[in-house]
C-alpha cells in the first residue's frame, strides 16, 4: 500500500512516542488528540484499532474493526461490508524461516454466501461474448447478428449499397477487431468461401474460447481461494487449514472449513515498519454482485510474535480536524 496516500503510519506513532515519552496529547486544544479514540495498548499487549487514530504499536493481540461512526458517515458506500472485524494473534511455527499469525474473522450476516463465488462466472463470459459481437456489428450499423447476415446476403445478391457497407465494415474489422480478422483468416485457410452465417459462427466460437478460459480456471479454484479473494482481498496463495505444515509451511493464508479462522504465514519483519515483510487485509463490500475495497491495513510480525499495523487507509473517507469522517 505504500504507493497510495495513507492516513496512518506506524512510523509516525513511534516518533510520537519517542517525543512524548508515551505521554498524553499534543497540548494544543485545537488539534485532535492522537492518543484518543481507539482503545490503545493498556499494557496487556492487546488493542482494538478502528482506523480513526494512530495505530497502538507492537501488540500480541490486534483486532481491526470498522467503527460505527465510519459506517454512518459512509452511508450506502458501507452497505454490504463483508467483514466486521479481524483479530490477529501470534502463531508459533517450527523454525525461524517464517512468521505467522492466527486469524479470527467476524463475518457480517450472510457475507460468506456473497464472498464464496468464483472470480469469473458464465455470466461474465456471456457478457464478454456479447461485447465483442456488438463491437463487430457497430462497423455495419446493425444491432443483431441476424441483421448483419441479412445485410451480407443482400450484398452477395448484388445490392450495391449493402455491398459497400459490408466491404467497408469488413475492411475496418479486419484491421481492429481481432476475432473478426482471425475468423476471416481461419475460414480462408480452410478453403471455405465467405458465407455470412458460417463467418458469424466462427467469430463467436473464437470469442467464446477466450471468454470461457477464465471461467474454467475459476471453476478449479478452491472455496478457500474464492472467500479470501472476494471477502478479504487476498490474491496470494490460499490453502485449507489442514494443509499447513508447521515445520515447512508455504507462505499464504490457511483457512478453516468454516472460514471464520485460519493462519497466515509470511516473512518475519526485521523491524516493526519493515516494508519488505508486510501483509495486507482488506475490508470489502459486495453490492449487486459487485465487490469493492472499502478499507485495508498492512501489518508486520516480528520473530517474537509482536504485531504492528504499518499503514491503514479507508478508500474514500478521511477524518477532518475534529476527528469526524468526511469524504475525500
Amino acid at each position: 500500500m505504500s504507493h497510495r496516500p495513507t492516513i496512518l503510519t506506524a512510523s509516525v506513532l513511534l516518533s510520537l512516542l519517542a517525543l512524548t515519552g508515551c505521554g498524553g496529547g499534543s497540548g494544543d486544544p485545537t488539534q485532535p488528540d492522537p492518543g484518543a479514540g481507539d482503545p490503545a495498548d493498556d499494557g496487556s499487549g492487546s488493542a482494538v484499532y478502528e482506523f480513526t487514530r494512530e495505530p497502538p504499536g507492537m501488540l500480541t493481540s490486534l483486532t481491526v474493526a470498522i467503527p460505527d461512526d465510519l459506517r454512518e458517515a459512509a452511508g450506502p458506500d458501507a452497505e454490504g461490508l463483508l467483514v466486521n472485524s479481524v483479530t490477529l494473534t501470534p502463531h508459533e511455527l517450527d523454525g525461524v524461516k517464517h512468521c505467522a499469525v492466527n486469524v479470527a474473522i467476524e463475518w457480517a450476516d450472510g457475507a460468506l454466501e456473497l464472498a464464496n463465488k468464483p472470480a469469473t462466472s458464465q455470466a461474465d463470459a456471456d457478457a464478454e461474448i456479447e461485447k465483442w459481437t456488438n463491437s463487430f456489428l457497430d462497423y455495419f450499423d446493425v444491432e443483431t447478428t441476424e441483421e448483419w447476415i441479412e445485410l451480407a446476403e443482400r450484398a452477395q445478391g448484388g445490392d450495391a449499397q449493402a455491398g459497400q457497407t459490408i466491404a467497408e465494415g469488413m475492411e475496418a474489422a479486419d484491421q481492429s477487431h481481432p476475432y473478426a480478422a482471425n475468423a476471416t483468416r481461419e475460414l480462408r485457410e480452410q478453403g471455405l468461401a465467405f458465407e455470412p452465417r458460417l463467418f458469424i459462427e466462427k467469430m463467436q466460437e473464437l470469442i467464446a474460447a477466450d471468454a470461457n478460459k477464465p471461467v474454467d480456471e475459476a471453476a478449479e479454484e478452491s472455496e478457500e481461494a474464492n472467500v479470501a479473494r472476494e471477502g478479504l482481498g487476498i490474491r496470494s496463495s490460499v490453502y485449507p487449514l489442514a494443509d499447513l505444515n508447521e515445520s515447512a509451511p508455504e507462505t499464504g493464508l490457511y483457512l478453516a472449513p468454516d472460514f471464520a479462522s485460519g493462519i497466515n504465514v509470511g516473512s518475519c519483519a526485521a523491524n516493526p515498519t519493515d516494508d519488505d515483510a508486510t501483509e495486507t487485509f482488506t475490508f470489502r463490500t459486495s453490492q449487486d454482485g459487485e465487490g469493492a475495497d472499502f478499507a485495508e491495513f498492512d501489518y508486520t510480525v516480528l520473530s517474537d510474535g509482536s504485531i504492528t499495523v504499518v499503514e491503514a487507509e479507508v478508500e474514500d473517507y478521511e477524518r477532518d480536524i475534529n476527528g469526524d469522517w468526511i469524504a475525500k
